[in-house]
């Protein structure tokens, strides 16, 4: 049977298409290698070499058991500093060489982008400032910027108001308690109530399991909805073949929950010339109000109070978390971070107090370098 000549043209222009971009890739690599003085990566953890799936099994089976730290601390020391790895189509460099660290994140910021984690990121987080390169992300810095001035942040009190509540949850008679889920709990707690004026007050439903609470609903789908990134990380271009309907929902819950506060921050903006002339203006400070001052695109602010939550909740959670694993182990640290909180005598700090307590501040340090 007669093949259409159209059939044949297609096909010939694709396989073109391919080879053309497949050639200028390795052009631009090899230019960007000689300009940068690049060195070959001779190292590699993988060893299929076409879908990496040995190193995709390992990494699953290293999330699942909670030893991904541990075992990506192994293959630096097995490999070396620098080492060539592959997840499904996506080919990549895994580096802890100090130099390239400083080259990624300061010297040649710009050079590189975070391109290869939009497939799995966007669905929930949108085009917000973590999630952005370039323009979009110099946007997203200027329109963020300004609400994180000191006096805006300094909200002690709020803080405080948690904080107490998370020290109930903690036995006084000295048993086992898992600081990590408490800790996880208050981040989201101050972080929603900072951001969107309404706290989810995870920690007062310790214990309870109310499936109508719609703000536990979103603490748990948003739990969800992050661990489902990697998942789909993980699965690069073969994700939209995975039934997901459950990640789908928690997203579509996240989003819905977001858009609320939204829609109250936008109505906000409308009635403030009206607030103002009037005199009634409320004074406090509330960061999704500030942000809608500066633009009415609902899903641009749902996106970047998206990409904020995540930071505010997860990042310090996890740096209280790391912090107090490792001073339960140094009772002497301990004691030194006792002696000098003790000169509040009880009271809660002022801000200033708090950027004064030097040897907290040290440890802080050395634990937001350690993960």
């Amino acid at each position: 049977m007669a093949q259409s000549p159209l059939l044949f043209i297609v096909a010939g222009a694709a396989i073109s298409y391919i080879l053309y971009t497949r050639v200028a890739l390795y052009l631009a690599r090899q230019r960007f290698k000689k300009e940068n003085g690049c060195q070959p990566c001779t190292a590699q953890f993988h060893k299929d070499p076409i879908f990496g799936i040995d190193n995709v099994k390992a990494m699953a089976y290293n999330s699942k058991h909670h030893i991904l730290l541990q075992e990506n601390r192994k293959r630096f020391q097995r490999l070396g500093n620098t080492f060539h790895n592959r997840i499904i189509t996506e080919p990549f460099i895994a580096t802890c060489e100090p130099e390239n660290v400083k080259a990624i994140l300061s010297l040649k910021f710009k050079d590189f982008s975070l391109i290869h984690r939009s497939a799995a990121f966007t669905p929930l987080l949108g085009h917000g400032i973590f999630n952005a390169d370039g323009e979009r992300w110099a946007n997203s810095r200027h329109l963020l910027r300004p609400n994180f001035a000191r006096d805006q942040v300094a909200d002690i009190e709020a803080f405080e108001r948690h904080f107490k509540l998370m020290l109930k949850h903690i036995p006084k008679d000295g048993s086992t308690v898992d600081l990590q889920e408490l800790f996880f709990r208050l981040t989201i707690d101050t972080a929603t109530e900072f951001l969107f004026n309404h706290s989810t007050n995870s920690l007062r439903m310790v214990g309870q399991d109310d499936g109508n609470n719609e703000d536990l609903i979103f603490s748990k789908s948003f739990n969800f909805a992050q661990e489902d990134i990697t998942v789909r990380a993980r699965y690069g271009i073969f994700d939209r073949f995975r039934k997901n309907d459950e990640g789908k929902k928690a997203i579509d819950i996240c989003h819905a929950y977001i858009d609320k506060f939204v829609d109250d921050a936008l109505r906000f903006r409308q009635e403030l010339d009206t607030e103002k002339s009037a005199g009634t203006k409320d004074d406090k400070y509330y960061f999704i109000q500030e942000v809608a001052k500066q633009t009415t695109d609902q899903k641009r602010i749902r996106e970047e109070l998206i990409n904020i939550l995540l930071a505010g909740r997860d990042t310090t959670a996890s740096l209280l978390s790391n912090m107090f694993f490792e001073i339960a182990k140094r009772p002497d640290i301990y004691a030194k971070l006792r002696d000098e909180v003790a000169t509040l005598e009880g009271r809660t700090p002022t801000y200033e107090e708090l950027r004064n307590l030097k040897y907290l501040k040290w440890c802080l340090n050395e634990c937001k370098s350690a993960f």
